[in-house]
């Protein structure tokens, strides 16, 4: 099926984003490098929930709440504060 698909695209890519990210932060000894990949991978938990129970049960709902309202607010509070901060001191290095 299609968004069977396009999930497991989405959760790959966010995956390996999320690893490069922690990769650089580790590289550059980034005093947060735990909680940020915390967050990381609370989000991943909590996607891979959705894509899960989307493959169990085939109810489109739950993905669409997901994705119209917990990844938005996630993204926005995440790159407004962690990434921010992160951006910060890995430029600040390079």
């Amino acid at each position: 099926m299609l968004l069977t698909q396009r999930l497991d695209e989405l959760f790959k890519h966010t995956t390996e984003h999320f690893a490069g990210e922690e990769q650089l932060m580790a590289d550059c000894h980034f005093p947060a490098y735990a909680m940020h990949k915390g967050a990381h991978d609370l989000f991943l938990r909590e996607f891979g929930q959705v894509v899960a129970a989307w493959k169990s049960n085939q109810q489109v709902g739950p993905v669409g709440q997901f994705m119209r309202q917990h990844l938005p607010a996630w993204l926005k509070q995440h790159i407004g504060t962690m990434d921010f901060v992160t951006a910060g001191f890995v430029a600040a290095r390079l």
